[in-house]
């Protein structure tokens, strides 16, 4: 639950989870900035069957229901992937969407 909890925190900050659920919008436009085309829009596709996930009584919880989803439909999407990151600078970033980090390599 501690990994979600993180997540949650990760997508608030990036304006995806907002007051306790996702925002469709937010998610697929930062999801486009984040990762190569042919992978957002398999992360896009599966989050289309994840809309209606059910929300928890609090973020950690929505988020831990949502990425179990994600990964339901997507499992490769698990898998850390190598791809252009704008915030760092044309640099190579580790993303991984089932912890939602990101590691900038300069």
């Amino acid at each position: 639950m501690k990994a979600f909890c993180y997540t949650a925190c990760f997508l608030q900050t990036t304006m995806v989870l907002k007051n306790n659920k996702v925002d469709a919008k937010m998610f697929k436009a930062q999801v486009k900035k984040m990762m190569q085309e042919e992978d957002a829009q398999r992360v896009i596709a599966a989050f289309g069957a994840c809309e209606g996930t059910p929300v928890g009584p609090e973020p950690c919880e929505t988020t831990g229901n949502f990425i179990r989803c994600v990964k339901e439909h997507d499992p490769v999407s698990t898998e850390p992937a190598a791809t252009y990151c704008e915030t760092c600078r044309e640099t190579e970033m580790t993303l991984s969407v089932s912890f939602s980090l990101c590691h900038c390599h300069l």
